[in-house]
């Protein structure tokens, strides 16, 4: 734990930016999803 710890703060900044790209990959790709589902309700 504690050399988890240490590497956390060490590469803390990368970490946060990796969960940044990841969070609003993440978004992207929900609101694809929501898009997708949408148009494929309305084409029923």
């Amino acid at each position: 734990m504690k050399a988890a710890g240490f590497l956390f703060s060490q590469s803390g900044d990368r970490i946060q930016s990796i969960a940044k790209l990841f969070g609003t990959f993440r978004f992207r790709m929900k609101k694809k999803a929501e898009n997708h589902l949408v148009r494929h309700v309305a084409s029923l």
